[in-house]
């Protein structure tokens, strides 16, 4: 069958509408075969390629740094060795900078096949600029290359660039298309951000033409070897952590009188992607210098010496500064928790104030043009506002929802200065929401969230500013300046919808694919015994171990990722779930064009800052469940885009059943446990599994110092003794993504600890029968303090948690001011806390009750009634 796919593979290569329809019918696995066959991999060296070889007619030198790449050399060499064109005109330098590992040995492995090819020379570590430049000095052929040893190369690279070099011989730069090869799922990423200016045919732009695209990367670019001798170019060893390339890219240009430059599609560069994120450029953030040293050594200097050489800046140097600041702004926009990592307030001050001379080389139509992918018109705005003390020269908002059953449209705004009209008329909003947008402190811009309301699609809407300058209105990726009907509007917003064809008002509900016993199966059951002519779905995977258990009850099951589960997605009217994944909210991977609701009931209670996850989606509605929570989600200044008509405060459905249970076992005691129950680190997560929960397991996890610390107090001689003199259970229940490691054997519990699992019984039972909880930042605190259930949070490693590593930063909820139990970061301090409790017969200290009692205010068995009557109300 294979043998025959790959016969018709240039077939079906060449034909998008034959590729279109395959999606549609073809089942699951067998697409991803013809995807994972049709597409272009590192490891891809076809006997058709080799049996007419190419001969170059210039000649090529690979200069590369090394640094600690023994796992990855024979990849780097294999990939060079197995070029279409041979290596009769390539050669390889290699400038060791001080390697601690094998690296040498591997090497001298490969000179021993190839003498003639591989130069080797080894320096102390002084980085890989440094390096760079000493291999320069050793070149002698017309181009030079700067392959890093731990990517590789497409089979025919040097064959596609050297037909380049030849139909063009005024070529004086040529850069390649870069390809991430994501390691973790051995997954290549062709569409990248960075390379998005790459078409289907390769771009030729003239020297001095302001157009061009900015390049970035060396790795992936020729140079002619003389201008670079001639202007005594050199890569600047100084500027660490990153930027090198673009500066010395950048100087290069400036110095080249006249010739083409190239953007080649063909030779295809892929450029490793580590699973552990150890790369330079995922380090760098982490690094000061990034701050400081290259925005005045990076930026700036190619900014000052284009002034110098040219008299302006050239259009395109400017992008390639604009695309690369850019960065600063994704990382720093509302996530105080990066500041730490800048080197304290001076830092931040030299950021700003290098930011304020980096923008005022910048033009204005510059800043506007770059695409809205490296800067959001948001930023612009404030950008324009807060550094360049300018005004944009238009004005954007875009249409976020609209709700034809309802008659109303969600419109975001970025000054509040913009008026809505229908047939000329202004309308008052619904509803609105200021989002303040800060930069280091620094307040930067605005977006405002505004509900309307319209009462026929004939009405016009219009959108002024009092100054009279263009407003446009994107709706889905197309802007109409001014004006326009309503039902031009939706019919824009709801071109695709058919796909999705609404059959009947059936509900899918859910929790996790693999695992129920969430706020998904509470309101399921609840739906189910109360409201039974609500037509509604459970979707599951029948190798769930909740599969069996929900079917006897009598739950209306549908097979996770099964054609029928597929055809109960397009035709449904509502989506529920206690999980916001893309594989829930989004399964065929474009929002079901916001064709169908979809209501969040959360996995938990929001305490940190989780605006930059939860602003990745727009529920129509999310349910909450303390004052506090929807307080720091809707009120203006916050940086979440809800809302008040998209939260409820309702509690969440499993708390009903979690009172019932602990008053149960309150009539009826049974036996008592020490619940141990922590959350999970980001930075710790494998690649997730295709529309699904599962992720693959991360390589070194067992030695984190996450698994060690857990690891460590579970094995503790004390705690053991604790439990047994005062006949505890202890109960280790630890989060969905680690039990993949208790499977495979990676890592095991004590004997005198017990894994507690959803698959072993339910979590609201583990709950009932506890008289201790232990978590570190989990908000299962606020299910066991629901249940009066002393708690303590045992937080070995908080800068690391709210250092930006795990995605979050603190949020309204304060464990030592808020929190429902004491704090402790060691694991002594821990010890000596469950003690203390127990001599205390497990009562609830007066402060924390009080906490407790003024927190949960909605906690009374009826969070399932009042969800169900916020669905149908929305």
């Amino acid at each position: 069958m294979i043998y025959l796919i790959r016969l018709n593979l240039g077939l079906f290569g060449r034909l998008p509408m034959l590729r279109k329809v395959a999606r549609k019918v073809l089942p699951l696995p067998l697409r991803k075969t013809l995807k994972k066959i049709s597409s272009p991999h590192p490891d891809s060296n076809s006997p058709q390629e080799k049996e007419a070889p190419y001969r170059c007619r210039h000649s090529y030198t690979i200069v590369s740094a090394v640094y600690n790449m023994q796992n990855y050399l024979d990849d780097y060499f294999e990939s060079i060795f197995s070029q279409t064109c041979g290596t009769d005109h390539i050669k390889i330098v290699l400038v060791d900078d001080g390697s601690t590992d094998d690296s040498a040995a591997v090497i001298e492995s490969w000179q021993k096949r190839y003498p003639d090819k591989i130069s080797y020379t080894r320096q102390e570590n002084a980085g890989p600029g440094a390096a760079r430049n000493r291999g320069l000095e050793m070149v002698s052929t017309e181009w030079v290359t700067f392959i890093d040893t731990d990517d590789k190369i497409a089979a025919n690279y040097f064959e596609e660039v050297d037909k380049a070099v030849c139909s063009h011989p005024s070529l004086v730069l040529a850069t390649c298309k870069l390809i991430y090869w994501h390691m973790e799922d051995d997954r290549l990423q062709e569409d990248n951000l960075m390379m998005r200016h790459f078409g289907k045919k390769s771009q030729f732009f003239a020297v001095g033409d302001e157009q061009m695209h900015p390049i970035f990367f060396m790795n992936a670019s020729f140079f002619r070897t003389d201008i670079i001798r001639n202007n005594q170019l050199a890569i600047d060893e100084k500027l660490r952590p990153i930027f090198e390339d673009g500066k010395f890219v950048a100087h290069y240009l400036l110095r080249c009188e006249s010739g083409v430059i190239g953007y080649l599609s063909a030779p295809h560069y892929f450029y490793r992607k580590r699973d552990d994120h150890s790369s330079l450029i995922d380090r760098s953030w982490l690094d000061s210098r990034r701050y400081t040293l290259v925005p005045s050594r990076g930026y700036l200097d190619i900014l000052k010496a284009s002034q110098l050489l040219k008299g302006r800046v050239p259009l395109n140097i400017q992008q390639t500064v604009l695309q690369d600041i850019s960065w600063y702004f994704k990382r720093l926009n509302n996530h105080p928790e990066h500041e730490a990592l800048i080197g304290g307030q001076q830092n931040i001050d030299s950021l700003i104030n290098y930011l304020r001379e980096i923008l005022s080389f910048i033009d204005e139509e510059e800043l506007f043009r770059i695409s809205g992918s490296f800067i959001p018109f948001v930023t612009k705005n404030g950008i324009a506002r807060t550094f360049l003390q300018a005004e944009p020269p238009f004005q954007l908002c875009k249409l976020i929802r609209a709700n034809p059953k309802r008659q109303e449209l969600l419109i975001e705004s970025y000054t509040q200065d913009i008026e809505f009209l229908l047939d000329g008329a202004p309308v008052a909003p619904l509803d609105q929401k200021r989002v303040d947008i800060n930069f280091c402190g620094m307040h930067l811009c605005e977006r405002f969230e505004t509900w309307i309301s319209y009462s026929s699609e004939s009405q016009i809407l219009s959108y002024r500013l009092p100054s009279g300058k263009l407003v446009r209105l994107d709706v889905d990726g197309k802007t109409y300046p001014r004006s326009m009907s309503v039902g031009e509007l939706l019919q824009r917003y709801t071109r695709n919808w058919s796909e999705y064809q609404q059959q009947s008002d059936t509900w899918i509900i859910m929790d996790r694919d693999t695992q129920a016993d969430d706020n998904g199966e509470h309101f399921y059951r609840y739906l189910m015994n109360n409201h039974p002519e609500q037509k509604a779905l459970f979707a599951l995977r029948r190798t769930s171990a909740d599969w069996d258990r929900l079917q006897k009850e009598g739950f209306n099951l549908v097979e996770f990722g099964s054609p029928e589960h597929e055809r109960a997605l397009k035709a449904c009217s509502k989506i529920i779930s206690s999980h916001a994944d893309d594989y829930v909210r989004s399964y065929f991977g474009d929002n079901f064009f916001h064709s169908k609701d979809y209501i969040f009931l959360q996995h938990g209670i929001i305490k940190d800052d989780l605006s930059v996850w939860l602003n990745s989606f727009s529920p129509n509605l999310m349910l909450t469940s303390t004052e506090a929570e929807r307080e720091s989600i809707i009120e203006d200044g916050s940086p979440y885009l809800y809302t008040s008509k998209q939260v409820a405060l309702t509690g969440l459905p499993r708390h009903d059943s979690l009172i019932a249970k602990r008053q149960e076992y309150q009539r009826c005691p049974g036996r008592r446990t020490l619940l141990i129950m922590p959350t999970w680190r980001r930075y710790l997560s494998g690649a997730q599994q295709d529309r699904s929960n599962n992720r693959n397991m991360k390589a070194g996890f067992e030695q984190s110092e996450y698994a060690t610390a857990w690891r460590s107090l579970l094995e503790n001689s004390q705690l053991e003794s604790i439990a047994e003199q005062h006949n505890l259970d202890i109960v280790f229940f630890p989060h969905a993504n680690v039990l993949p490691y208790f499977s495979a054997g990676a890592i095991s519990l004590p004997d005198h600890v017990e894994l507690g699992s959803c698959e072993i019984k339910s979590i609201q039972d583990y709950y009932s029968e506890t008289a201790l909880c232990i978590t570190d930042y989990s908000s299962a605190s606020f299910e066991a303090s629901i249940a009066r259930i002393p708690v303590i949070y045992y937080q070995f490693d908080q800068p690391r948690f709210y250092g930006g590593d795990h995605g979050i930063a603190s949020g309204y909820f304060s464990f030592e001011r808020d929190g429902f139990g004491p704090v402790v970061t060691r694991e002594q301090d821990c010890l000596q806390t469950i003690e203390s409790i127990i001599e205390n017969n497990f009562e609830l200290e007066d402060a924390y009750l009080r906490r407790i009692e003024s927190t949960f205010q909605h906690v009374d068995g009826h969070c399932c009634e009042r969800a169900y009557n916020a669905i149908i109300g929305r």
